[in-house]
């Protein structure tokens, strides 16, 4: 078991989010925790808030890429992230760290 799990999952309900995006919740809570080990990674444990938005689409393909500003510990680092449909009933999904 990840020795970082209980704290990604008590930080879960604490995070607020704003703005649009195609995610769904599944898809919005299986992303986080990957950007919420990120956070844990330079040491800090408390993201406030989510700000996401569009930053480019192709519909036609289902591809998507919006960028989340996560609000943590007193800074916002940016992350980008894009999704596609796996062909099976999922999402595949990439996120990348612009660093800040």
């Amino acid at each position: 078991m990840n020795k970082y799990l209980p704290l990604i999952l008590l930080l879960s309900s604490c995070v607020s989010y704003s703005g649009n995006s195609v995610a769904s919740r599944t898809v919005t809570s299986d992303i986080m925790k990957y950007i919420k080990l990120f956070e844990l990674s330079q040491n800090c444990n408390k993201i406030q808030a989510v700000h996401r938005e569009p930053y480019s689409s192709n519909p036609e393909k289902q591809q998507y890429e919006e960028l989340w500003t996560v609000t943590a510990c007193g800074q916002k680092n940016k992350y980008y992230v894009s999704m596609k449909p796996d062909g099976m009933g999922g999402t595949l999904f990439n996120i990348g760290s612009s660093g800040k």
